[in-house]
């Protein structure tokens, strides 16, 4: 069951994070240079907390952050 909407465009599909989605969020969520301006580096279980946070506001907002994957290959 969707917990929100999927956008697709020519080249991205934007959807609500799932929680295959968190090895690939918690290495960037890791990397420093990435992340300096969203808060800073996180550990993965910080990062694990602030994926439930994102995908627990689809559920209690109706809005929140997407994960964005490249079209032609799934990968995010």
């Amino acid at each position: 069951m969707a917990i929100g909407p999927t956008l697709v465009t020519q080249r991205l599909i934007l959807r609500p994070p799932t929680q295959e989605d968190f090895p690939a969020f918690a290495l960037m969520m890791a990397d420093g240079d990435h992340v300096k301006f969203i808060g800073g580096a996180l550990s993965a279980s910080m990062a694990w907390r602030q994926l439930a946070a994102i995908t627990g506001s689809w559920s209690l907002r109706g809005f929140s952050m997407f994960s964005v994957l490249d079209r032609q290959t799934g990968s995010g």
